[in-house]
C-alpha cells in the first residue's frame, strides 16, 4: 500500500551532521531526506527537483542560512516551507529567519533523538501547514471564479472535479447527482475510461453512494475490494475501470443532500481524514453552485414568465434604472408608438415626456426613490416617434430592490378627447342655460315689480293683498331656485386641479374679523373641483350664521391607517343636534340662498371625497372630510 512521504531537502555545511539528521529523520517512514552540504548545491537541487520542506543550518561559508532564505524567497515562485536548523541562540538571528518567511526556527544542541524528534515535529507541522493553505486558497480562488464566471452548471462542476483531482492527487473524480425519485445518477464523470459508470443507478442502501445518503457521512476506503462495511453490487463496474482506492462524501447544503462526490484512485493509496475534510470542502462549493445554479435558472424562468405576461398586455410596461434609464420594455410599448426594442432600451424616460412636464416627472421621480410616496399615477404627454404625443396615464413605484422604477402606461387618448367633447358640449349647454336663465330672471324682475306696485297702491284690507304676497314669494323662490341650479350647474364643468391652501382665510380674516381662524392645512394640497374652496367657504358661512356666537374656526387633517386623509373642520359653536345630523346633507334643507351642504357634498363627491358631521352638541361642530389615496399631497 503506498504511504504517503515528505520530500526534504536538508543543507549543512557538516557531513557528519547530514549523514546522522537523515538517518534519524527517515526512521520515521514518512520523510524522504536529500542532503546537500552548501546553499549554492542546494540551490542546484531546487532547481531540479521539487522538495516539500528545506531544512538548512544558519552559519556557513559562501552563503549562510538566512541569505539562502532570503535568496530561494526571490528566485523560487512556489517555495517550500523553510526551517532554521542551527547551534547559534542568538535571538535576533531567529527574528531575522522568522521575518524574511522561516517556518520556523530549531535550536541545535542537547541529546540527538530529542533534538531531532523536535525538527521531525516541525517539519510535518510546517509541511501540513503549506498543505492546508494551498488547499484552501486553491478553493478561495476557484469559488472566486466560478462566482465571476458565466459558466453552465456542468462546466463549473468540471472546474471543481479538475481541483480536487489537482489538490488530492487522485486518478478520476465522480458526480452523482439525486434525482427526483431519490435515487442517484451520474451527472459527470472525470477521467473515466469506459462506459461502466454511466450505466450506474444507485438507490438508497446500495454501494458506498447508498450510504452515505442514509448517513449523511464521508468515507475513507483505502481498499474498496477489501471493504466490508459497503454492499459490492458495484464491484464489476469499479474493476473496469481498476479503481482501488476512494474517497467519497455527501454533496449537500445543511440536512439536503442533493448528491454524493467521488475521488478515485487506481492504486492503493493511504487516504486520511485530512483529505477527507479537504473533499468535503469541495462537495459544500458543489452543493453551492448547484443551489445558485437552480436559482439562476428559477430566476431567468421567473423572468421569461414575466416577460411572456406583460408582453401579452396592451398596455407600455417600462422598468428604468435609478438613473432612469430604460432596462425594459414590452413588445406593445415598442410597437404602438412607432419605435423598436433598440430605439427605447438604453434611453432616459424624460427623453420621451414632453417638455413642459419633465421637471414634474423629475420630482416625482424623486419622491418615489426618497420614499415620500409608495406609487403615482398621473397624466403625461409622451413622444411618439413620428414627434407627436399622446396623453397616458402612467402608473408607477419603486421596484422591490429599490434600484429602479417599474412603470405601467395606459394610453388615455381617446378619453381625452371624449372628455374634451363632453367639455365643449358643457359649454354649449351652459351657454343655453346662462341665456335661459338670464330670461327667466328678467322675466321675474318685472313681474316682482308690478307686484310692488300693485302691493304698495293697496290699502291695508285689500283682498288682493295676500295672493299678491304669495306671488312675491314664488318669485323670490324660483330666483333661489335659479341660482343654486347656476351653482350646481358649475360642479364638474371643469376638470379637477391640485388646490393649495396656503392663503385659504386670508378673505375671512377681513369679512368675519371677529373670528379668529387658524390654518392648520397649509403644508396640504388636494386634487379636487376648483369649487373646493368655495364650498369650505361656505362651512364658514354657516358658522357666521348659525354659529351661536363662535369665536373660532380651526381646519387641520389626519391621516388614518388605509392611507386616507380627513380634513377637519371645527369651529366653538353650539354644535348640531343628532336629530338632524342624518338631515342636514338633504336637498332642500336649510333656510338661507348659500351652497347648502347638499351641494358641498355633490361637490365633493366630483373627486371621490365623503364629508360628515360627528361634533358634540354645546362644543361645536366638527366636520369630516375624507380624501382618499392619491388626491392628496403633503409638502
Amino acid at each position: 500500500m503506498t504511504k504517503r512521504v515528505i520530500k526534504v531537502l536538508y543543507v549543512d555545511d557538516e557531513e557528519a551532521l547530514l549523514s546522522l539528521g537523515k538517518m534519524f529523520l527517515e526512521k520515521t517512514d514518512e520523510l524522504l531526506v536529500e542532503t546537500a552540504n552548501s546553499a549554492k548545491e542546494a540551490i542546484k537541487l531546487l532547481e531540479h527537483r521539487k522538495f516539500q520542506v528545506i531544512i538548512s543550518d544558519y552559519q556557513m561559508p559562501d552563503m549562510d542560512g538566512i541569505q539562502f532564505l532570503k535568496y530561494v524567497n526571490s528566485n523560487f515562485l512556489k517555495r517550500p516551507p523553510f526551517i532554521i536548523f542551527t547551534g547559534k541562540s542568538r535571538e535576533e538571528i531567529a527574528i531575522e529567519a522568522l521575518n524574511n518567511g522561516a517556518e520556523r526556527y530549531v535550536q541545535k544542541g542537547g541529546e540527538a533523538k530529542s533534538q531531532f524528534a523536535v525538527l521531525i515535529d516541525a517539519v510535518k507541522t510546517a509541511y501540513h501547514q503549506k498543505e492546508l493553505e494551498d488547499k484552501f486558497k486553491i478553493i478561495h480562488e476557484l469559488s472566486m471564479d466560478l462566482s465571476l464566471k458565466d459558466n453552465t452548471q456542468m462546466e463549473n462542476l468540471k472546474l471543481i472535479a479538475s481541483a480536487v483531482k489537482n489538490v488530492l492527487g487522485i486518478s478520476s473524480v465522480a458526480i452523482f447527482l439525486k434525482g427526483d425519485d431519490g435515487s442517484l445518477y451520474p451527472y459527470l464523470l472525470e477521467e473515466f475510461k469506459t462506459d461502466e459508470f454511466k450505466k450506474i443507478l444507485i438507490h438508497e442502501g446500495e454501494g458506498l453512494g447508498g450510504m452515505i445518503m442514509e448517513t449523511g457521512k464521508g468515507y475513507i476506503i483505502n481498499d474498496y475490494h477489501a471493504c466490508s462495511e459497503i454492499s459490492h453490487i458495484f464491484d464489476n463496474n469499479v474493476m473496469a475501470e481498476g479503481f482501488i482506492s476512494v474517497l467519497a462524501v455527501p454533496i449537500r447544503i445543511r440536512e439536503d443532500i442533493m448528491g454524493v462526490l467521488y475521488a478515485f484512485y487506481k492504486r492503493s493509496k493511504i487516504f486520511n481524514n485530512e483529505d477527507l475534510d479537504t473533499l468535503s470542502l469541495f462537495g459544500n462549493l458543489a452543493a453551492m453552485e448547484i443551489v445558485r445554479k437552480n436559482k439562476e435558472a428559477r430566476i431567468i424562468g421567473e423572468r421569461n414568465h414575466y416577460i411572456d405576461f406583460i408582453n401579452s398586455l396592451n398596455h407600455i410596461v417600462f422598468e428604468t434604472d435609478e438613473d432612469g434609464v430604460i432596462v425594459l420594455v414590452n413588445n406593445f410599448g415598442v410597437r404602438q408608438f412607432g419605435y423598436s426594442v433598440e430605439d427605447v432600451i438604453g434611453r432616459k424616460v424624460m427623453e420621451f415626456v414632453h417638455p413642459e412636464e419633465q421637471e414634474i416627472v423629475s420630482q416625482n421621480i424623486k419622491d418615489l426613490f426618497n420614499r415620500k410616496v409608495e406609487r403615482l399615477e398621473n397624466k403625461y404627454r409622451i413622444r411618439k416617434r413620428d414627434g407627436s404625443y399622446f396623453v397616458g396615464i402612467i402608473s408607477s413605484s419603486v421596484m422591490e430592490n429599490y434600484n429602479g422604477i417599474r412603470g405601467l402606461i395606459i394610453d388615455n387618448t381617446n378619453e381625452e378627447n371624449l372628455h374634451q367633447g363632453l367639455v365643449l358640449a358643457n359649454k354649449k349647454l351652459e351657454l343655453i342655460n346662462s341665456v335661459t336663465n338670464h330670461d327667466i330672471n328678467n322675466a321675474l324682475v318685472v313681474v316682482s315689480g308690478c307686484v310692488d306696485l300693485m302691493t304698495d297702491d293697496d290699502v291695508e284690507g285689500c283682498p288682493n293683498q295676500k295672493p299678491l304676497k304669495a306671488i312675491k314669494g314664488a318669485v323670490s323662490a324660483i330666483q333661489n331656485q335659479i341660482r343654486r341650479a347656476k351653482i350646481y350647474q358649475a360642479i364638474g364643468m371643469n376638470s379637477p386641479q391640485w388646490v393649495s391652501f396656503e392663503t385659504l382665510f386670508d378673505n375671512c380674516n377681513e369679512l368675519y374679523p371677529e373670528i379668529e381662524f387658524v390654518n392648520d392645512i397649509a403644508s396640504l394640497q388636494l386634487y379636487a373641483d376648483p369649487l373646493f374652496k368655495k364650498a369650505l367657504y361656505n362651512l364658514v358661512d354657516n358658522t357666521v350664521r348659525h354659529g351661536q356666537n363662535a369665536t373660532k374656526v380651526r381646519i387641520s387633517f389626519e391621516k388614518d391607517y388605509s392611507d386616507c386623509i380627513s380634513i377637519i373642520y371645527e369651529d366653538d359653536g353650539g354644535g348640531i343636534p343628532d336629530m338632524m345630523k342624518s338631515d342636514i346633507f338633504n336637498c332642500g334643507f336649510g333656510k338661507n340662498t348659500g351652497l347648502g351642504l347638499f351641494l358641498i357634498r355633490e361637490i365633493l363627491s366630483m373627486t371621490d371625497m365623503k364629508i360628515r358631521e360627528v361634533g358634540k352638541l354645546g362644543e361645536g361642530v366638527r366636520f369630516e372630510i375624507t380624501v382618499p389615496y392619491g388626491n392628496y399631497s403633503i409638502l
